[in-house]
Parts: C-alpha cells; structure tokens; sequence
C-alpha cells in the first residue's frame, strides 16, 4: 500500500515539472565562449551520363588509323564551322607524312569537369621512321552538346608546337642512286648527261634523209629503216622520239654530224640512263611517286618529287639502289618563316648491284630477238649463271623520265601498245622448249 502511494507521487511530481503552470518564459541556456560550428558541406554529384574520356579515346584510336572522318565528326559545333572536313584531314595528313609516322601512342589522365566543359590532359609519343621518338603532352578542351561530349580543336592538337596554325615541313636530302653493272663491271644503269634526239617529219629534207638515217642509227641503235617506220605514218607536223643517248656515246658516235641534219631536234637533260638493248623488262626503270601511294611513301621518308624503282631489278634491288634519304624536320610559321628543328637525319648512298648478263651477250641477243614475239635466255651451263635474257617487243626505260623531251609522246605509244612490251615473255610466258639436251 505504501509503494503504491509512492508511485502515485512520484508520478504526480514529473507532472508537476513538466508543465508551465505561471506563463513564464522558458529558460534559454546562456552563451559560451568557443569555436564555432563548421558551415555546411556542399559538394555537386554528376547524374550518369556520358564521359568525356569516351569521346576522348575514340578520338585518339581513330587518329591512330588516320580516320580524320571520324575525327572530325566529335569536333564542336563551332570548331566545325572554322574548318571543313576535308581542310582538317589537310592538315593531320601534311603533319604525319612530314614526321614520317610510324606508330601513334597516347596516354590519357583524368578529366577536369564542370557542368558543361571538360579539360583532359593526355601524353602522345610520335614514333617516326626518320627523326626517332617524339613525346608532347597535350590538353584537350571538350565541350557538352545536347548529350554527347565534343572537342573544341585548334593546331595545338596536331603538335603543341603548331598552336598558332603552323605546319611541319620536312626538307629531304636525296642521295644518288646506285648504278648497275654487268659482271665485267660494265655499266648498264647509271646517273649521267644525256642527249634526247627526236624528228619533226615536215622539216626533214628528203634529199639528205637517206644520210641522216644513216647517222642516227649507230646513234640510237636502230635500224634505218626502223628510224623511218617511226614517222612513215606519222603527221608531218608530230614530234616524233626516236631515242635516247649518254653524252659520252652522243660525242663517241658523231651525235654533232646527227644534229646538223634538218629536222632532227637534240635535247640534253640528267638522267638516270639505261643502256639500250639491255633487257629493259628485266632491269626494270623508275618513275615519279604517283599520287595514291604518297602518303605510304612519304610515311616511309621518300620525297615527294622522288622517283621508286617499279618492275625488274629497280623494283627488287629499291632499298640498295635507293640508299636512305638525309634530311631534317622543322616548323613554319603561318607567315613561312622557318622554325625550330624537331630532328635531323643523315642520307646514305646507295648501293651498286652487279648481275651476271654479259653486256654484249646481251646486246646481241636482244637484237636477234627484235622484230619478233617472244625470248632468248642464254645460260652458263655449270652455274645456271643467266649471261642474256632477251624480251621482244621490248621498250625504252628512259622514256619514264619526266626530264626527258621524249617522255611524254613516248609513254603514250607505249601505253597504247597491244604487243604489250613491258611483259617479260622470257619469265612470265610459256614456250614450247627447244633442244635443251644438246
């Protein structure tokens, strides 16, 4: 009974304290001294949506397989309307045919964002076949476009050293190419002074052509009534070729006494002279770089003007031959002003390559072949050594010089020939075998 009445006080008394039985005002605790409380955090969570460094690597893997397309198309807007697609392929492709790329490689650090702007830092090294190793660190700006992350581009981005819209230029020091040599020593291809000798038939006097044929045949080494076929059917007012001549065998073979004659035009130029009559479709010849294989070739370190071996012995030997090109990259200003030196590079000589043909072997062969369809090849028996290897028709490997005033006319009629003389019958063509067991 007694803790009942207990309970009922105890109850009663927490009652009591928990009301405010007098109106009074609540008691407010009074102030301390002390640090203040830290202001609020505030920190800013992006929703999931599209990363920057997404738009970033496909950038970078495209550039490596010069997809300057795709490239393109993660551009800004406004980067966009600065420069057109094919402007900005331009510009990669100058850039990396003058480094002689051979190999891109990137790494990429975080991004630095805000709402709508990106800013990404990435390393590139520029492995070139000619000046070695180059490493730029490089900042990409990036931009928020509806939903997709985009790059704002300038020069910089191609090499930080072309911000202000320079361009790299690579100066290329061409060595001599290498000659070739019978196995005597003889030359049969070599760089040297040259005579190109053409007819106008209108001006040719007929009372001395009979004699002018005679001249110019040992001088070319055709027949003169192969001389007078060229110009038989010809319009009297053409440029007829008749053949090339080195200055030395155009002054050993009376070439003066030939360009006294009426109508008999005599051109000099420099050249790289292949001997007559010495199986052109197996020595081969060399041509300018066209156009669809100078990217490849200047990523090689060819120079734009420079001519390649293309079928024969100036194909297979082209790196022995060739040598290797000196030269040095540099930047130019966008007013032309040459700039610092990226790399330089020393040219190599080429080499000279000696074949087992007989030169004279070789002559004759060709001339008893010549007139007809088909091929002589002359063996050493002991060795397989080849001495001759004969192709008819055949054709002049000088005519593929642009220096020389025959070129033009010559290429034509050979293009056009249907006996198609550049094939080498003696190794692409079957014949029924003679008596080889004689």
């Amino acid at each position: 009974m007694n803790i009942k009445r207990i309970l009922s006080f105890m109850l009663m008394l927490f009652l009591l304290l928990g009301c405010n039985l007098t109106g009074a005002a609540p008691i407010t605790p009074t102030p301390t001294s002390g640090p203040a409380l830290p202001g609020p955090q505030v920190a800013i969570t992006h929703a999931p949506g599209p990363d920057p460094l997404d738009t970033l690597n496909a950038y970078l893997q495209a550039w490596k397989t010069d997809d300057y397309v795709s490239m393109y198309a993660m551009l800004t807007q406004e980067s966009q309307a600065a420069i057109t697609a094919e402007k900005f392929s331009e510009k990669y492709t100058d850039a990396m045919n003058n480094l002689t790329l051979k190999e891109l490689l990137f790494n990429v650090a975080e991004p630095k964002l805000s709402a709508d702007n990106a800013q990404i830092n990435f390393h590139v090294t520029y492995k070139t076949n000619m000046v070695g190793d180059l490493d730029r660190d490089i900042t990409a700006n990036m931009k928020l476009e509806g939903k997709q992350w985009r790059i704002t581009w300038d020069n910089g981005l191609i090499m930080p050293e072309l911000h202000d819209g320079g361009h790299l230029a690579m100066d290329i020091d061409v060595p001599t190419r290498g000659s070739i040599f019978d196995y005597q020593g003889n030359a049969i291809v070599t760089q040297t002074d040259a005579k190109a000798i053409s007819l106008i038939p209108s001006s040719i006097d007929p009372e001395t052509e009979g004699q002018l044929l005679k001249t110019l045949s040992p001088l070319v080494g055709l027949y003169p009534g192969t001389i007078q076929n060229l110009y038989a059917n010809a319009d009297p007012n053409w440029y007829i070729p008749v053949g090339e001549v080195s200055l030395e065998d155009y002054k050993a073979r009376g070439g003066g006494a030939a360009a006294g004659f009426p109508g008999v035009t005599v051109t000099d130029y420099n050249t790289r002279f292949y001997s007559p009559n010495m199986a052109p479709q197996t020595i081969g010849y060399v041509s300018a770089i066209q156009s669809d294989e100078l990217n490849q070739l200047m990523r090689q370190g060819y120079a734009r003007n420079q001519s390649i071996g293309r079928i024969g012995i100036e194909k297979w030997g082209q790196e022995t031959l060739a040598g290797k090109n000196g030269g040095s990259l540099h930047v130019v200003s966008p007013e032309g002003a040459i700039g610092a030196s990226l790399g330089s590079f020393e040219k190599k000589p080429g080499s000279d390559l000696y074949l087992t043909l007989d030169q004279n072997l070789q002559y004759y062969a060709q001339k008893g072949v010549e007139g007809f369809r088909g091929a002589i090849v002359i063996l050493e028996r002991d060795n397989g050594r080849i001495l001759a290897i004969a192709s008819s028709p055949g054709f002049d490997p000088n005519l593929f010089d642009s220096q020389n005033a025959n070129s033009g006319t010559g290429i034509a009629l050979l293009s056009n020939d249907v006996n198609t003389p550049s094939l080498n019958r003696a190794a692409q063509s079957k014949y029924p075998l003679g008596s080889v067991f004689k």
